[in-house]
């Protein structure tokens, strides 16, 4: 909680006023009384490019905001964006060398559609903003490139989108709470899809008016704090999310808003994800899913996931391409109360893996399970009176299958379990696996990691 508001205090101090020389949207006619429609005098300031600045006030528009090449939007936290209408978002298509910073964005009505976003596009600054109640299908934040094959060439690049504040933007599905397709919670903080060489840090994602309360029955709870979809070389750090259903997905995807690809899909690769602090997820604290391979999952602390802490998981997606979990390092995270939250009572189930610290999950054939994954060095708490967390880490897997493929040549070393684990052996393993498997100490035979360093 330290943590927390000591961030929200240097998010709340904005930065110094901008100098008279500069150009602001009253010079384009802007009101800033949050009854006219600005939508006109914002947009034609952007377009004349260079630094414009919002004066503080509030700016109704009801059309999305176009940013040009260079051109940049500054102002402070007074300085407030009013999306009027569910449709509508500020952005940018194929545009370079722009700063969007210290102002406020918020959405008058739950929406369809991002606060903020670019596509096909580089050199993009995103710094100390604050966007409330977007309340909205989409990310509230994204950056997303063109998917080109199975390639390294995306066309979003170079992206920093750091110190800013992101508060209540999940939203209930059109067919209400339940467990179909249309109905649950969904809603992303910041997605970056399809994009490569970018920064997510310092960023605070948090729900303060949470839409569900714990209970047995299951919910499609879809939403999460940050996603890195099909991305490369790119690092998430010291971000603070609460209050979601996934803290934080590393993974792929064959489409997304429209974009598909007939030559298969890739997943993440080369993304460094540390120091993030991840509090009540109803599911997941952090996924790798759908072909995510050689990232670094390193110094995170998750406390009250559902389901699971950190997951390794083949995903459904992935089925069809043969696309791997593997080459991941999982180290030094600290995983607490898992099971515990406001997923708490969903999960739990008698005789399988849910509530634990870390899971390697087997794959229903004809997809393969993660393998060649390191897994060193991390702790796995449960301080409850009554345990929530069932295993320290396990490959048997979350879900049951009958004929699976289970996870192979992962090395598992040096991690440790304390307090309240439900199991009396931290480390499960499934008998039908070459994975190394020390139980009593959770970790592994020397020979396993000769294997697995050929």
């Amino acid at each position: 909680m330290t943590i927390l508001c000591l961030a929200y205090l240097v998010a709340l101090s904005g930065y110094a006023t901008p100098s008279s020389a500069q150009k602001t949207v009253l010079n384009f006619g802007a009101a800033g009384d949050g009854v006219k429609d600005d939508w006109s005098a914002l947009q034609s300031a952007l377009y004349a490019g260079g630094t414009v600045v919002l004066p503080p006030g509030r700016y109704r528009i009801t059309k999305s905001l176009f940013f040009s090449n260079g051109s940049s939007l500054v102002g402070s936290r007074d300085s407030v964006i009013v999306l009027d209408s569910p449709s509508i978002e500020i952005t940018g298509r194929d545009v370079k060398n722009v700063t969007v910073k210290g102002f406020s964005i918020e959405r008058s009505t739950p929406g369809d559609n991002p606060a903020l976003s670019f596509f096909d596009s580089s050199n993009i600054e995103i710094e100390d903003l604050y966007i409330a109640n977007n309340r909205s299908l989409a990310p509230a934040i994204l950056i997303q490139g063109r998917f080109e094959g199975t390639t390294e060439e995306t066309t979003s690049h170079t992206i920093n989108v750091q110190s800013t504040v992101i508060e209540n933007y999940q939203r209930v599905g059109i067919g209400g709470l339940g467990p179909g397709d249309n109905q649950g919670i969904f809603g992303t903080g910041i997605a970056v899809v399809f994009s490569k060489h970018f920064v997510i840090s310092d960023n605070i994602i948090i729900d303060r008016q949470g839409l569900l309360e714990p209970s047995e029955d299951f919910i499609n709870v879809q939403s999460a704090g940050i996603n890195v979809i099909s991305s490369l070389y790119g690092t998430v750090t010291g971000n603070v999310i609460e209050w979601t259903g996934q803290g934080i997905d590393v993974g792929g995807g064959k489409q997304f808003l429209g974009q598909t690809t007939a030559s298969g899909m890739r997943g993440s690769q080369w993304i460094t994800v540390s120091g993030n602090t991840i509090d009540n997820a109803y599911g997941v604290g952090i996924k790798l899913v759908n072909g995510a391979s050689f990232n670094t999952i390193t110094g995170n602390a998750i406390n009250r996931a559902g389901l699971v802490g950190i997951w390794l998981t083949p995903g459904t997606d992935a089925g069809a391409t043969g696309t791997l979990v593997r080459g991941n390092v999982i180290s030094s995270n600290i995983v607490t109360n898992v099971g515990d939250g406001i997923g708490r009572f969903v999960w739990a189930r008698p005789n399988s893996s849910r509530n634990s610290g870390i899971v390697i999950e087997p794959a229903e054939p004809p997809a393969s399970a993660p393998t060649e994954n390191i897994i060193v060095g991390n702790l796995i708490i449960d301080t409850q009176p009554e345990p929530t967390t069932t295993y320290g880490i396990t490959n048997s897997g979350v879900f049951e299958y009958g004929h699976a493929n289970f996870p192979k040549n992962n090395l598992v070393e040096a991690n440790k379990a304390f307090g309240t684990i439900t199991a009396s052996v931290a480390l499960r393993t499934s008998a039908s696996t070459s994975d190394c498997r020390r139980a009593e100490t959770l970790s592994c035979a020397q020979q396993h990691h000769r294997s697995h360093s050929r």
